[in-house]
C-alpha cells in the first residue's frame, strides 16, 4: 500500500490552463504590450461606437404606428369608394339603333326613344323619380330605316331661327333630355366644334330663342306664358362658376338659360338646379373614367 501511494506522488498531470476571462487578458495585454488600462478602455469606447454606427437602428414605434394608420387609411376610403361608385354612381348604357350608338353626353337614369311629333307630352307626361335625368333620344323612320336625328335636324324640325353661324358649328350628336325637380325640367345640350363663333350665334339668337323653343320647353314646370311673358333682355350671370346668359320674369326668377359647360358643350335648360346637376354628372363621369 505505502508502495502504491509513492508511485502516485510520482505521476505527472499535464499542465492546464487556467480559464481565460476579460480581466484576465486585460492583465496579459497589460503585461505584452506595456499598454496602460486607460487606453484599452478607450479603445474599448471606439469599438463599440463604431459597432452602434454600423448597426441597423430600428424603426421609431411612433413612424410605423403613423404608418401603419395612413395605409388602413387608404384601404378605408378605397373600399368606401367602391361601394358608393357600384351603389350609388349611375352606369352608362350604351343604346343601338340600327348600328348606330345613341350619345350618351352625360349619365343618364332613364333612356326613352321619343319622335318629334311625340317629344311634347313625353317632356309633360313622363314620371321619373326626383332628381333623376331621362335622356330622350330622338328617331325617325321605321325598321331598317329608323336613325337618329342631327342636331341640325332637330332645330330644323322645330323651324327655329337659329342663325345658320350658329348651325354650322354644331357637331351632329346631342341631347335632348328632363330633369325632375319640382316637375319636369327640359334641356338640350349640343356639342360644337368652334367655340366663338357658336358663342357669337348665340348671342344673336337670343332675339327668338325663348320663342323658338318655347313648344319643347313648355312644361308642367315652366309653362310657355312664363318662358314668354318677359321683355327683359338677357342677362350675365355666375353659377358654379359658369358664365351664364339668362332671362328673367318680373319675380327675377330664370325662366331660360344657357352656358357653355365647356368650349366644346354648350347647355340650354329652363332653371339654374338643371345646370348644377348636369355640372355634377359631367364631373362624376370625368371623375369615374
Amino acid at each position: 500500500m505505502d508502495e502504491q501511494k509513492i508511485e502516485e506522488k510520482n505521476v505527472s498531470y499535464p499542465f492546464q490552463r487556467p480559464l481565460r476571462t476579460y480581466e484576465s487578458d486585460v492583465a496579459d495585454t497589460i503585461k505584452s504590450k506595456n499598454v496602460s488600462v486607460t487606453k484599452i478602455a478607450i479603445a474599448e469606447k471606439i469599438k463599440k461606437e463604431k459597432n452602434d454606427l454600423t448597426s441597423p437602428i430600428p424603426p421609431s414605434p411612433l413612424l410605423k404606428n403613423i404608418s401603419l394608420f395612413f395605409i388602413s387609411l387608404i384601404l378605408v376610403v378605397s373600399g368606401l369608394y367602391a361601394i358608393y361608385e357600384f351603389y350609388y354612381v349611375p352606369k352608362s348604357k350604351v343604346i343601338v339603333i340600327n348600328k348606330t350608338v345613341v350619345p350618351n353626353i352625360i349619365v343618364s337614369d332613364i333612356d326613352k326613344e321619343v319622335t318629334i311629333e311625340t317629344i311634347n307630352s313625353e317632356t309633360n307626361n313622363l314620371s321619373i323619380p326626383e332628381n333623376s335625368i331621362a335622356n330622350l333620344y330622338i328617331t325617325k323612320g321605321e325598321g331598317d330605316a329608323k336613325k337618329l336625328i342631327s342636331a341640325q335636324e332637330f332645330l330644323s324640325l322645330l323651324q327655329t331661327d337659329a342663325p345658320d353661324q350658329y348651325v354650322r358649328t354644331l357637331e351632329p350628336d346631342f341631347m335632348f333630355g328632363i330633369h325632375s325637380f319640382n316637375g319636369n325640367n327640359p334641356f338640350i345640350i349640343f356639342k360644337t366644334n368652334l367655340y366663338q363663333s357658336a358663342f357669337a350665334g348665340m348671342l344673336k339668337w337670343e332675339a327668338t330663342l325663348a320663342n323658338d323653343l318655347s313648344v319643347i320647353f313648355s312644361t308642367t314646370a315652366q309653362p310657355t306664358p312664363d318662358i314668354l311673358a318677359t321683355s327683359k333682355p338677357f342677362i350675365d350671370l355666375v353659377i358654379k362658376n359658369k358664365d351664364v346668359r339668362a332671362l328673367t320674369n318680373q319675380y327675377d326668377r330664370i325662366t331660360l338659360l344657357y352656358t357653355f359647360l365647356d368650349k366644346e358643350t354648350l347647355l340650354i335648360t329652363t332653371n339654374e338646379f338643371t345646370l348644377k346637376e348636369i355640372l355634377n354628372r359631367i364631373t362624376n363621369k370625368k371623375f369615374v373614367q
